[in-house]
């Protein structure tokens, strides 16, 4: 469903993402975004990267290292980010190792999310690892409503849960909602 969205929706929807996630009352003390580097039919990203350095935000983006393991760096710029594995820009060698900490966001990318706060990816687990290994950061879905699913899929011990969804839509936040 995402891959059918037209491009100018999609533009415009992550343009409207953008304006919720700076809208949210606890952005101006966040310190950190982590966030993913655009694939395919994703939210446009690189827009977002601009806005968080003009707001004094420390931007980090994925790299993968082996098999189900990545990390997050800090990028400055974009010529920072370089063609990487599976043909996603990556952060260069070059860049330093970035740490969450409780003022941080970290924008998760995914194929569907359920009402429960559960994604579904690409299939690897970097993400479900990574929150694994990093719980105290906030972590938020970030998708087009479309990728909003009433469905509920079986979980896997390592699925990890979100704090929130982000769509063109609004926020929705999963911490009252049951399993």
């Amino acid at each position: 469903m995402r891959d059918g969205l037209s491009e100018s929706f999609r533009a415009q929807a992550s343009e409207r993402i953008l304006e919720i996630l700076a809208g949210c009352t606890e952005y101006p003390s966040v310190r950190q975004i982590f966030l993913f580097c655009t694939l395919g039919s994703e939210p446009q990203t690189a827009p977002w990267m601009e806005r968080f350095w003009r707001d004094g935000k420390s931007v980090s983006c994925p790299r993968t290292q082996r098999k189900g393991r990545m990390d997050f760096y800090e990028i400055q710029r974009m010529e920072d980010l370089l063609p990487g594995r599976y043909g996603i820009l990556e952060p260069a060698e070059t860049c330093p190792e970035s740490i969450p900490d409780l003022d941080t966001w970290i924008l998760t990318p995914g194929l569907w999310f359920d009402d429960r706060g559960y994604r579904i990816g690409y299939g690897g687990g970097f993400y479900d690892r990574y929150m694994e290994r990093f719980p105290k950061a906030h972590y938020m879905g970030v998708g087009f409503s479309c990728q909003r699913r009433k469905e509920r899929w079986p979980l896997c011990p390592f699925d990890q849960r979100l704090e929130r969804l982000v769509t063109e839509q609004g926020v929705y936040f999963f911490e009252e909602v049951g399993e």
